[in-house]
């Protein structure tokens, strides 16, 4: 496959995406006790790439309890 025909085929898929998806997909980011004090207890230890990546983890256990996948006592 040429780049040409790649990049076609890119721009095909993210226009359907924004025509069809874009709007189905409600981002909703929540938090979860336990990362969210460790955070505020080590903000300055940790660098912004951690951080980040400790709030995308606070989020996904955000779903999952919210889901009643993950359970807390």
């Amino acid at each position: 496959m040429s780049d040409e025909v790649l990049l076609d085929l890119i721009s095909r898929v993210n226009m359907a995406h924004q025509k069809f998806l874009a709007n189905l997909v409600k981002e909703e980011i929540l938090k979860h006790n336990l990362i969210e004090e460790e955070m505020v207890k080590n903000a300055s230890f940790y660098g912004p790439e951690v951080l980040k990546h400790l709030v995308q983890n606070s989020s996904l256990l955000g779903h999952l309890q919210k889901s009643n996948i993950l359970k807390v006592n």
